[in-house]
């Protein structure tokens, strides 16, 4: 194992598609911090870094899908896996190494977001809003659902041999997982009662009526599926992250650990089975 995380992480520091991934999560960010500060200036309010420091989070599953289709992709074109077994590497340490790099380079990925948001924001006097301990927890939550993320697209890459259709795969799982959470989200935003409308034919005009129950209204049973669904799958994570609106951190941080175990170990029995050619 310690051979192959050597020779992994080597192969990393020197691989395009991390340090591409790095290069445009880091110009992103700079985009974005000296938008929101020229807009502050703009309106001449305050510029407050709480509100785009993990912005990232909408979109770092794509990113990540895109990283690992290739950089584990890349290990069966050129056949590194083959050889990795023909000189008694077993095939649980191939695994878990593949997991482990893959992990260390997704977190990596979203921290330079993460610091070019700083780095520039603090000098132009940006200031954050929540309390560091709400800030980091925040982060923490973060980064255990990149491990999610990770787990799930390392499954993929290791079961397909394919690099092109493992990266149409995961690509279209993250844009899937999003959709899926916009759909949750919009859902469990509808309230309960609304107001009637209707038009005053004298006035010309919409009047306001009373209150009446909302058809597109999510409760009983359904909801509570809708609520766990959203806080279990990582797209609603993701947008729950982005948007600061976490009512029970540890909660998240735990689905995202089982599913990344759970793809873990699902995708590590599959690997053992799974005929090389």
């Amino acid at each position: 194992m310690r051979k192959l995380l050597s020779a992994g992480f080597a192969r990393l520091w020197k691989n395009k598609y991390f340090w591409i991934c790095v290069l445009c999560m880091t110009a992103f960010a700079a985009v974005i911090v000296i938008s929101s500060y020229i807009s502050a200036e703009k309106y001449d309010s305050a510029a407050y870094l709480d509100g785009i420091l993990l912005s990232y989070i909408t979109f770092i599953g794509v990113v990540i899908a895109a990283f690992i289709s290739l950089f584990i992709g890349t290990e069966y074109s050129d056949g590194t896996i083959r050889n990795k077994l023909i000189v008694g590497h077993r095939r649980s340490a191939i695994y878990i190494s593949n997991f482990i790099i893959s992990s260390v380079a997704s977190i990596i990925i979203s921290a330079s977001f993460m610091l070019t948001i700083t780095v520039i924001g603090l000098p132009l006097k940006m200031i954050l809003m929540s309390e560091a301990s709400t800030i980091l927890v925040t982060i923490l939550s973060g980064f255990v659902l990149c491990l999610s993320f990770t787990g799930i697209f390392t499954l993929v890459a290791m079961l397909c041999q394919n690099k092109a259709a493992v990266a149409v795969i995961c690509v279209v799982s993250a844009f899937a997982l999003l959709m899926v959470a916009s759909y949750l989200v919009a859902a469990l935003s509808e309230p309960e009662l609304i107001n009637e409308y209707y038009y005053d034919a004298q006035t010309d005009d919409w009047i306001m009526g009373e209150l009446v129950p909302n058809q597109r209204y999510v409760g009983g049973i359904k909801r509570e599926i809708f609520e766990f669904l959203n806080d279990f799958l990582p797209g609603g994570q993701a947008i729950q992250i982005s948007q600061a609106q976490i009512d029970t951190p540890w909660l998240l941080q735990c689905y995202s650990a089982i599913i990344a175990i759970g793809s873990s170990l699902l995708g590590l029995e599959l690997f053992k089975r799974k005929d090389l050619k």
